[in-house]
């Protein structure tokens, strides 16, 4: 089960729309003890710095962030994450190409990715490639919170 536990309380809300509601206020953990793993991958530091604060505001753990395909997956490697949010478009290696890497290497990786309006092509290919959601830049803390329950939510099904 995903747990959403406000910083206060000691009881684990279930419903994602209670979530959204208590947004301040709580902690995402993929059980009872352990709270969710991110490795940030995009080009954009102002990016990287902005889902930083979202997730550590949600109780995310940021394991790393990574500037580019080939960074990602060094640090991938290196983190274990139990997601990765990356964004589609970066200079050197781009999120499709990182992806493929990545699954060679962690067949059962988690992966968002970020993605700019019009990118529908690189979408479906992400898609075939097993990516869990989509998030479209600019996006609301509720999208992206919501996006992260979904992903853990579909495996403990």
């Amino acid at each position: 089960m995903l747990y959403f536990r406000p910083l206060v309380a000691k009881y684990a809300i279930s419903k994602i729309t209670r979530c959204l509601i208590l947004i301040n206020w709580v902690v995402i953990m993929i059980d009872d003890k352990k709270k969710i793993r991110v490795l940030i991958v995009d080009d954009s530091l102002f990016m990287r710095k902005l889902l930083r604060v979202k997730l550590e505001k949600a109780g995310v753990i940021v394991v790393d962030e990574a500037v580019d395909g080939y960074d990602a997956i060094e640090k991938y490697k290196r983190s274990l994450p139990d997601l990765v949010l990356m964004d589609i478009v970066m200079p050197r290696m781009n999120g499709i190409e990182s992806l493929k890497h990545i699954k060679r290497y962690h067949p059962n990786a988690k992966v968002i990715m970020l993605t700019a309006m019009g990118q529908e092509k690189l979408k479906e290919e992400a898609k075939r490639l097993g990516v869990m959601y989509f998030i479209t830049k600019p996006f609301k803390d509720e999208e992206l919170i919501r996006a992260i329950s979904k992903v853990f939510e579909a495996n403990l099904r």
